[in-house]
């Protein structure tokens, strides 16, 4: 089973990615688990929890806590975890790009 998080503080957005992904788990018979969060706060709450994620889809730009924050907590407990930035903005893309090869580097 492939365990995924969404987090997204728009909840359109949110509730069109989970769709995505659940269709194409489901054309290709994986079995999948999807928890939505519709804030970085939220997601980070779950603390040591986050490292039972197979994949994170995360918004960049949020409210609370930014993406980018979100995805430095995930590396505290797991380097293993795929984290897909999703954003509207490309300027973020690039920053977010960074953070995570900084980590690596």
């Amino acid at each position: 089973m492939i365990n995924v998080a969404v987090c997204d503080d728009e909840k359109l957005f949110l509730k069109m990615m989970k769709r995505y992904i659940e269709r194409y788990f489901e054309l290709r018979n994986i079995d999948y688990s999807i928890e939505c969060f519709d804030s970085g706060k939220d997601l980070i709450s779950i603390s040591s929890g986050l490292s039972g994620f197979d994949i994170v889809f995360l918004d960049i730009n949020m409210e609370d806590v930014d993406g980018i924050d979100v995805a430095k907590e995930i590396r505290k407990y797991s380097s293993s975890v795929f984290i897909v930035f999703v954003t509207a903005y490309i300027k973020y893309s690039l920053e977010g790009l960074r953070s995570m090869l900084s980590g690596i580097f």
